[in-house]
This record gives structure tokens, C-alpha cells and sequence, in this order.
């Protein structure tokens, strides 16, 4: 599997390795978030973008070469 993603600087990063795979950074409201899966094999490759607990994008694909999640990260309530 390789990973492509905006890291915490918002520059375009690339990780390889087995899943699960976690990243996790601090970004400010209206930032893009950005995660492209490539499958090197065979099977099921997803991918979840989350920000303060919220889902902002998952996909879940069979037998797919890559897939992507994007989001941007959305205003958090003052209730």
C-alpha cells in the first residue's frame, strides 16, 4: 500500500507499509485535508478523513487500484 497525503505543513507527503495507517495534526478551519490509497495488490482498500470527531469523508472500495478521501476541516461550534 502506498499513501499520499497533505501532511501538517499542507505539502504533499508519500508513506508506504502495511494498514492500518493513522496520521494526526492540528489544522485550522478551511484547511484541506487530502488522502490518496494505492492498492499494490489485491483486496479491500478504504481510506477516513476525520476532524474534531466528525467524519468528513470515508470511502471503502473492493478490488480497486487506489482510492481518495478530501475534506476540509469545518468550523467548530460554540455551543
Amino acid at each position: 500500500i502506498e499513501i499520499q497525503y497533505l501532511n501538517d505543513l499542507a505539502y504533499r507527503d508519500t508513506r508506504s507499509g502495511t494498514p492500518p495507517w493513522r496520521f494526526s495534526f492540528r489544522a485550522v478551519y478551511g484547511r484541506e485535508l487530502y488522502v490518496h490509497v494505492i492498492n499494490r495488490g489485491t483486496g479491500t482498500i478504504g481510506c477516513a478523513i476525520s476532524a474534531n470527531g466528525q467524519m468528513i469523508s470515508q470511502q471503502i472500495e473492493r478490488e480497486t487500484d487506489s482510492i481518495e478521501c478530501m475534506g476540509v476541516v469545518p468550523e467548530v461550534s460554540k455551543d
